[in-house]
């Protein structure tokens, strides 16, 4: 019976905090409609490896919700003949790079927890979609914790590493939920008005 108690640490300890998403769609979005998507290399705080995956994981989920997200290559490489110590307007860069808006994704807390027996993580990032003229067309705040109880120092390590995907996974298409999906033109296309001759 004395275990009980224990098993109920553990699960409350291994469980994690539901993502928090605070987020802002402007008017000018329904006015600008935007189609093409250009996904800029996360910056912040944690690690390079989090960072490429948390912007796979977003262009992958704004591909879902039917927008042209132009090839991550292809904007890195434009993007690397600017000036890094020139400040540059999001409207030039999203010109630039030929989209309709840009998305910058922002870890802003990245918080590793190591102390033995528990861990712990923290993640907040921000996503800000800008349009063609600078304007800011949507934004949103997510944030999500994760805690373990483990006994090793090494495996709490590498329990922090195997956990931090899914979280950016699950906080990620959180986030993404409150952006709205591209509407597709599904208006007929008109047929062609045949000619005598084509009848023929």
């Amino acid at each position: 019976m004395r275990k009980l108690p224990l098993l109920a640490l553990l699960i409350i300890l291994a469980g994690g905090c539901a993502g928090m998403v605070e987020h802002r769609l402007s008017k000018e979005f329904s006015l600008s409609q935007p189609q093409s998507v250009a996904i800029l290399p996360v910056h912040g705080e944690g690690p390079e490896r989090a960072k490429k995956i948390l912007r796979e994981i977003t262009t992958r989920t704004v591909r879902e919700k039917n927008y042209k997200v132009k090839p991550l290559d292809e904007t890195d490489r434009i993007l690397k003949t600017l000036n890094p110590e020139e400040k540059i307007k999001a409207q030039e860069v999203a010109g630039l790079l030929g989209v309709d808006s840009i998305l910058l994704v922002n870890i802003t807390e990245w918080d590793e927890s190591l102390v033995t027996p528990y861990g712990a993580l923290n993640i907040d990032v921000n996503f800000i979609l800008y349009g063609t003229d600078g304007t800011i067309l949507w934004s949103a705040e997510s944030r999500e914790k994760q805690s373990s109880l483990k006994l090793d120092r090494e495996l709490l390590r590498m329990s922090v590493i195997e956990t931090y995907e899914p979280m950016l996974e699950r906080l990620t298409e959180a986030t993404l939920l409150t952006l709205p999906s591209r509407r597709l033109d599904e208006r007929p296309e008109k047929k062609k008005k045949k000619s005598f001759f084509d009848w023929l």
